[in-house]
C-alpha cells in the first residue's frame, strides 16, 4: 500500500513539475515576444526601433484601419464636432483623445503609456515628432487623408497584417462592384452633390473622404459645382439656385443647423429637393475615410438612390 502511495505521489509531483516548467517557458515566450524589436524607416525618414509585437498603439485619425486588421488601439480621436460613432462598438472601452484645440496632448499620452506612436505627417513637426518619441516609438505615416488604401496596406507592412489587409480589400471591392451593380441605371446621366449647409453659405465636397467613394469609387457624376480636387467649394447662397444635382446628399453636424434655409424657396425649389432626392448622412462617416466607413457610406448611397 506504501508503494502504491509513493509512486501516486512521485507521479503528481512529476505533472506539477512539468506544468510549472512548460508556465515558466510560455511566460518566457511571452516575455520574449514583448521583448523583441525592429527596427524600420517611417515615410519621414526616421530610423525607428520599435516592438516587433505592439499591444498600446495611439494612433489619431487611424483608428479605422487598425480595426480592419484587427488590432484594438488603445485611444481614439475625437475633433471637434465630427465623431467617429462608427466605431464605438469595436471601441466602446478606449480612452478619447480630444484633439480640436491642443492637437495631441503629451499629457494624455504620458497617461496612456504607448508602446508605440502612430501619426501622420500633418500631426508631426520635428518638434512635435521629438516629444512623441521621448514618450515611445514614433512612426510617421503619409497619404492618411489622400489614399486610404495605401495607408491600410503601409500599417499592414508594418504590423506584419499584410495578408488580412488583401483579403479585406478584396472583399470591400466586391461590395463596391455590386453597389455599382444596384444603382447603375438609376444615376445614369445623372449628378449628385454633397453639401454642408448654413444660413449664410454652403459647401460641397470634392474628391475626398465622402467624395471620393461617391464620385471616384462608386462613379457617380460630380455636379458642376463640385471641386474637381481633393477640397471643398465655399459658396455664397446666392449661387444655391444653380444647385440643380439630381441627387444632393447633406452632411449635418451640431454646428450646422439650417432649418430656416431648408425652408425657403432658395432650397425648396431645387430639383432634386422638388423630386425627393435629398438624402441627410452623418458626418461622422462621410468625412473620414477608411474601409470600414466607405461601407457605412456605400450603404447609404445604395439605399437612397434605390429607395428614391
Amino acid at each position: 500500500m506504501k508503494r502504491i502511495r509513493s509512486f501516486f505521489l512521485a507521479a503528481l509531483c512529476a505533472l506539477a513539475f512539468a506544468a510549472l516548467m512548460s508556465a515558466c517557458a510560455g511566460g518566457n515566450k511571452d516575455n520574449k515576444q514583448e521583448a523583441e524589436q525592429k527596427t524600420v524607416v517611417d515615410d519621414a525618414g526616421h530610423q525607428v526601433v520599435m516592438p516587433a509585437h505592439p499591444q498600446r498603439i495611439v494612433a489619431p485619425y487611424l483608428e479605422d484601419p487598425l480595426v480592419v486588421l484587427g488590432i484594438k488601439p488603445i485611444a481614439q480621436i475625437l475633433y471637434g464636432n465630427v465623431e467617429q460613432n462608427y466605431l464605438k462598438d469595436q471601441l466602446s472601452d478606449v480612452d478619447i483623445i480630444d484633439t480640436t484645440d491642443v492637437g495631441l496632448p503629451l499629457e494624455k499620452l504620458v497617461e496612456l503609456s504607448p508602446d508605440l506612436i502612430i501619426v501622420g505627417k500633418g500631426m508631426a513637426s520635428e518638434d512635435a515628432y521629438e516629444q512623441y518619441a521621448k514618450i515611445a516609438p514614433t512612426y510617421v505615416i503619409d497619404n492618411i487623408d489622400k489614399n486610404w488604401r495605401e495607408t491600410l496596406l503601409g500599417l499592414a507592412d508594418l504590423l506584419d497584417k499584410k495578408q488580412t489587409a488583401e483579403e479585406k480589400l478584396q472583399a470591400y471591392d466586391q461590395k463596391v462592384e455590386q453597389a455599382k451593380e444596384k444603382i447603375r441605371q438609376k444615376v445614369e446621366n445623372k449628378t449628385a452633390a454633397i453639401v454642408v449647409l448654413t444660413e449664410k453659405e454652403f459647401y460641397t465636397m470634392g474628391h475626398v473622404q465622402g467624395g471620393r467613394l461617391l464620385f471616384d469609387e462608386v462613379g457617380v457624376q460630380p455636379h458642376r459645382l463640385t471641386p474637381s480636387q481633393e477640397e471643398w467649394n465655399t459658396l455664397s447662397l446666392e449661387k444655391l439656385n444653380e444647385l440643380d444635382a439630381d441627387y444632393i446628399f447633406i452632411i449635418k453636424t451640431e454646428r450646422y443647423q439650417t432649418s430656416e434655409l431648408e425652408r425657403s424657396s432658395l432650397w425648396t425649389s431645387l430639383t432634386a429637393v422638388r423630386e425627393g432626392r435629398t438624402f441627410e448622412v452623418e458626418s461622422g462617416i462621410w468625412q473620414y475615410s477608411g474601409l470600414i466607413c466607405n461601407e457605412l457610406g456605400l450603404a447609404d448611397i445604395v439605399q437612397a438612390i434605390s429607395a428614391e
